[in-house]
């Protein structure tokens, strides 16, 4: 293989290669950040319940 034409193909496959890592970095972030807020409001659900519910024995 020719130089420049290495130098090209190791050049557009490394610009391709570096896109899809941040695309795959970017969605792993927000599928963390995603699943963050929704344990979240889980936990804030049951201590809310957990607020209103009667102290003492029940009857």
């Amino acid at each position: 293989m020719i130089p420049a034409a290495s130098n090209t193909l190791f050049t557009v496959g490394f610009t391709l290669f570096v896109v899809a890592f941040l695309v795959l970095a970017v969605l792993i972030v927000r599928f963390a950040l995603k699943r963050g807020a929704i344990a979240r409001q889980a936990w804030l659900a049951e201590r809310e319940a957990l607020a209103d519910k009667p102290e003492g024995p029940e009857p």
